[in-house]
């Protein structure tokens, strides 16, 4: 596996900071740890990522929220993309 940010997810994190800033607390890259296994499965398809929302701080419907926020970032950018390939 390639040690690399994926396009899209710097491509999503670009997006959420203009349409809902403060929200992101940016992309990370998994250095990987010969110890133990840090692929997650994404070895097994190139374009695929992991994105992370709530977290213990967070209530169920904070975290609901943050996921239609990022529906809405995601759709968005699929569009960009569906544009720019025409």
């Amino acid at each position: 596996m390639k040690n690399v940010l994926n396009l899209n997810s710097l491509k999503i994190d670009n997006k959420l900071r203009k349409m809902y800033p403060g929200l992101s607390r940016g992309v990370h890259k998994k250095i990987p740890n010969p110890a133990y296994d840090t692929r997650y499965n994404q070895d097994l398809f190139p374009n695929s990522i992991i994105i992370e929302v709530g977290g213990p701080e967070n209530t169920l419907k904070e975290t609901f929220y943050t996921a239609d926020m990022l529906a809405n970032v995601i759709a968005e950018v699929a569009k960009d993309e569906e544009k720019s390939s025409k």
